[in-house]
């Protein structure tokens, strides 16, 4: 019940903290349930009918059919009912590695992605409803027991990385020697909070948003002489446990070309903006990878200085912010030896209005900033579309 309590009061302060998303065109306009509903069982009828004879097709009739059943009696059941759905079928479709926009004749990678446009339905319901709350609690929930899971795994052999997608942009990343976390808003407990934070060697938040960084982890991580901390000057955050500050802080609010040595770990950053709040972009080397992330930046000059550094394995992208960093990303240095897979992230925000959290179909279809543009399929070559709480391995 704590958990619940906090998750429902932190979504109601980012509601007046975090700005609504400038584009108007993210496919989903502030439709009541019955409207959404519908919409999605459309979506789904249509891309049953490319699956005749497929184990997916069958499965979808079953879905629909158990929607509109719960449907009669209990108008938002559809919202669990859909997210129990894409977890369940997203485990007999997992992410490869192998999600390039060459892959369209692939049946899994194109299920993959149905599954997580229809994912995107529920995920427009109106943000004060009571079962909208409860099952992305549940959601997130599940999510965050998994990735504490996964932190109890033993680590990746060498010459691999394991990455973790987190709720919002949050993104933890292991290597065999290292484990770094990118901007982790956390729904959990203060106890589990410490349990994460036991786990990770270098934590890394972008910019003072409070969808991208949580009061919990910073201070459980404080209190680990061993650990590293980065982070805009900004961030408001880090008052309220002064006596623990025992890990080593970095507190930047400019360039950082010069690396940056995190016991082990090289850092290195562009300071940019989503303007007017302040923005690092982070060019982090663990084991021989490489991980960029640019936060919600949309400050292009920022994204085109980070050219001068090691060209990424992963770029970590807003979904809805400039893909300049993506296209930067194939101009960095050794940028020809390395496959670069652009990790989507920040889709579908709770905290903003219903018509202002782009998805997944924002990402794969829209005609101006979709990768089916033609513009975009210069910038962007390998895309790594994931569900929160699923994880992938990369080998170099």
């Amino acid at each position: 019940m704590r958990q619940v309590l906090k998750f429902i009061t932190t979504v109601v302060l980012l509601m007046a903290i975090c700005p609504r998303c400038a584009r108007s065109a993210t496919y989903f306009d502030n439709k009541p349930n019955e409207g959404l509903r519908k919409d999605m069982i459309d979506y789904a009828r249509s891309v049953q009918l490319r699956y005749t004879g497929h184990r997916f097709y069958t499965d979808l009739e079953r879905f629909v059919t158990e929607v509109n059943a719960a449907a009669e009696n209990k108008p938002y059941a559809w919202i669990a009912q859909t997210l129990n759905f894409v977890d369940e079928q997203l485990l007999i479709y997992p992410p490869t590695g192998d999600s390039s926009l060459n892959d369209d004749d692939k049946k899994s990678a194109m299920i993959r992605r149905h599954l997580l446009v229809i994912k995107d339905y529920p995920m427009h319901s109106e943000k004060g409803q009571a079962d909208f709350v409860s099952a992305y609690t549940t959601h997130y929930l599940q999510a965050m027991r998994k990735l504490l899971a996964w932190l109890d795994t033993p680590a990746p052999a060498q010459g691999k990385m394991e990455v973790f997608k987190f709720i919002n942009m949050g993104v933890v990343a292991r290597t065999a020697n290292h484990c770094v976390a990118f901007d982790i808003w956390w729904p959990g407990t203060n106890s589990q909070a410490v349990q994460f934070s036991s786990k990770i060697d270098a934590l890394f938040t972008t910019h003072a948003h409070g969808d991208h960084y949580d009061h919990s982890i910073l201070a459980a991580l404080s209190d680990r002489p061993e650990a590293f901390m980065f982070m805009d000057s900004t961030l408001p955050e880090m008052t309220g446990f002064e006596d623990k500050k025992k890990a080593t802080q970095y507190m930047w609010s400019e360039d950082q070309t010069e690396a940056t040595d995190a016991g082990g770990i090289k850092v290195r950053a562009m300071m940019g903006a989503q303007a007017p709040i302040p923005c690092l972009l982070y060019c982090v080397e663990l084991d021989g990878f490489c991980i960029w992330t640019a936060g919600d930046n949309n400050d292009h000059e920022a994204a085109a200085r980070m050219t001068r550094f090691t060209a990424p394995d992963i770029v970590c992208m807003n979904v809805a912010s400039p893909w300049d960093i993506s296209q930067k990303a194939r101009e960095a240095v050794g940028a020809d030896k390395t496959e670069s897979y652009y990790l989507l992230t920040h889709e579908n925000e709770i905290n903003h209005d219903p018509d202002g959290r782009p998805g997944y179909k924002f990402f794969l279809e829209h005609k101006d900033y979709g990768v089916t543009n033609p513009n975009r399929q210069k910038q962007i070559h390998s895309f790594l579309a994931l569900n929160v709480g699923e994880h992938i391995t990369l080998s170099k």
